[in-house]
């Protein structure tokens, strides 16, 4: 049984209806987090604010995309030189270390645009940046 395709249109925007309005009434009765656990591998005495998350977050995948990033230009070299000539076997190679290559470019881009927005992860809570 086939459904034509004005019932399909009306459909869609049926359940997309309900679905942004459960959304949206969902999001009043979410109150505002407070971060009260500490930044893992710190000495867990104190409590970490929002800008010390994401900088253990960011440093934790900075420190894994460096080893990932090697680990695959390690593969590609080996990839290209046991290519024998195989032009597929060369272009695989070429784009393993582009795409590991521009990954790590993005980790960087990342890191600027942290240092950019300067996030509040040495400040007490309630004071200003100087």
């Amino acid at each position: 049984m086939l459904i034509s395709k004005k019932a399909q249109q009306i459909s869609v925007l049926y359940f997309g209806a309900v679905n942004a309005l459960t959304l949206f009434f969902i999001s009043f009765s979410a109150k505002a987090a407070e971060l009260g656990v500490p930044i893992p591998g710190s000495n867990g005495t104190s409590e970490a604010s929002y800008g010390e998350y994401i900088e253990s977050a960011y440093g934790f995948a900075m420190k894994l995309g460096i080893g990932l990033t090697t680990l695959m230009i390690i593969y590609a070299g080996y990839k290209y030189m046991t290519s024998q000539g195989n032009p597929t076997a060369i272009n695989e190679a070429k784009d393993i270390i582009v795409g590991s290559l521009s990954g790590f470019a993005l980790l960087l881009l990342i890191y600027w645009v942290l240092d950019l927005l300067d996030l509040p992860k040495h400040y007490p809570a309630g004071t200003t940046t100087p």
